[in-house]
């Protein structure tokens, strides 16, 4: 390829000569990389991190991540006793204290309703949010931690004690799931956190298999909102809680028609109006998420934070940018 844009226009690329991708699974360590320039640029830093960086190395850049990132929502298999009855996964919500998630772990930052779509710069006319006038106050109340509620809805639902269930997760994901185990403890919710290897994890979720009760998963993204992916279509990887309802296949046809015919402000409009109902129903639990910033050294050049450049098209910027080795070396590194 040629540069194709800027003040290298025209010149061969990449300007590198390689790039090496690090797995360093310990998190001491990576900090430790990126602190003493062993490595140029980290994507998806945790907001402890992130603040530990910025006071231990000042002249680090940074943008703003993607907000998609970390762990994804408890999609409920909607197919499964209890889970086939709406009461049940209310009351899961509102035993489940969002608020507390994101002050406590987030750090106070981020989104609550994040699921199935965050609010993203630019898809602002299909999100409906918790302030929004138009929010229905029986999905308002889900995102309100409640157990008293919980418990009634339960009781209503014929579990007055509760029930037993299980989350099938990998060993990454054990610190998060046992909050949520300890939150539904208290309405009478025992959960039990099956891990596995992520293979069989994969396996055990995806189409024609759907072996579990809960199990997180991850998002989409919001630019491709038309397709609806984690509640329409049993055949797709992103339906995970195994929605087939015929109001929802109904609308998103006609989203699909919309988007072609009549243009993306009306197809948002209509996912947004959708919304009302998807979210009543209470397939999934989000997961309250923030953007996770990405952070490089000033020596890395024609960069200035991007991690993916469309759908799965990640680092593509590595063919685009060039290390100033000169201005590394009078940084001390």
């Amino acid at each position: 390829m040629k540069d194709p844009v800027g003040p290298g226009k025209g010149n061969q690329l990449p300007y590198l000569d390689g790039v090496r991708l690090l797995i360093i699974p310990d998190a001491s360590t990576r900090l430790a990389a990126m602190r003493t320039g062993k490595i140029d640029q980290m994507t998806e830093l945790t907001w402890e991190d992130s603040a530990q960086l910025r006071k231990t190395n000042p002249t680090l850049l940074e943008a703003p991540g993607t907000i998609m990132s970390g762990i994804g929502p408890i999609y409920i298999n909607t197919t499964r006793k209890p889970f086939t009855d709406v009461r049940v996964r209310r009351a899961m919500m509102m035993a489940t204290d969002l608020e507390a998630i994101r002050k406590n772990i987030n750090g106070g930052l981020g989104q609550i309703l994040t699921t199935p779509y965050p609010l993203v710069k630019g898809y602002e006319g299909l999100y409906l949010g918790l302030d929004d006038p138009e929010m229905p106050a029986s999905v308002r109340e889900l995102y309100i931690y409640n157990p008293d509620k919980a418990k009634q809805l339960l009781k209503e639902a014929g579990y007055p004690t509760g029930f037993k269930t299980s989350v099938l997760i990998t060993s990454a994901d054990v610190d998060y799931y046992s909050i949520i185990k300890d939150m539904w403890s208290k309405v009478g919710i025992d959960l039990t956190l099956d891990v596995r290897e992520s293979g069989v994890v994969n396996r055990l979720r995806g189409p024609g298999v759907r072996d579990y009760d809960l199990a997180p998963g991850p998002h989409a993204p919001v630019s491709i909102y038309y397709s609806g992916s984690w509640f329409w279509g049993l055949d797709t990887s992103s339906n995970q809680s195994q929605v087939d309802d015929p109001y929802i296949n109904e609308t998103m046809l006609a989203v699909n028609r919309a988007i072609v015919i009549e243009g993306e402000a009306k197809a948002m409009a209509m996912m947004k109006e959708l919304m009302k109902y998807v979210l009543d129903r209470a397939y999934a639990i989000p997961r309250p998420r923030y953007n996770r910033p990405n952070m490089w050294w000033p020596w890395v050049k024609n960069y200035s934070g991007e991690w993916t450049i469309g759908y799965h098209n990640y680092r593509a910027f590595a063919g685009f940018v060039w290390l100033d080795q000169e201005l590394k070396k009078s940084m001390g590194y």
